[in-house]
């Protein structure tokens, strides 16, 4: 089994040209490394200047069945945390502004209540 991560680490610093000068087998290697790595497909493939086909194919090969809807659904689960965060801050502005408000009607009430015992 090929140590994908080594792959990556060897060939993370390599400059888009120098990517291009891959040999082939290398060049498959890199991108199959890189979806992995959980790299988004159109990333991948403008990294590696490969076709959608040759990368499937090349994952195919390295006994990787591939999931055409995985990057999009890690996209979709960032995109859910940072609704779901944003849902959350702003329930919590909405519980604040709740709590006030029945703070101030606790107050009324009490003071209504005050007013009830002081005439009778």
């Amino acid at each position: 089994m090929k140590d994908w991560q080594e792959v990556i680490e060897t060939r993370s610093s390599l400059s888009k040209p120098q990517v291009k000068k891959l040999d082939d087998k290398s060049l498959k290697e890199y991108g199959v490394a890189l979806y992995l790595s959980e790299m988004p497909i159109e990333e991948i493939m403008e990294r590696t200047s490969m076709t959608r086909t040759r990368l499937y194919n090349a994952l195919r090969r390295a006994g990787i069945t591939p999931n055409r809807q995985v990057p999009q659904v890690m996209r979709s689960e960032a995109e859910m945390d940072r609704t779901f965060e944003a849902a959350y801050k702003e329930a919590q502005q909405e519980i604040g502004a709740l709590k006030y408000q029945l703070a101030a009607a606790h107050a009324e009430i009490a003071e209504l209540q005050g007013r009830i015992n002081t005439s009778t």
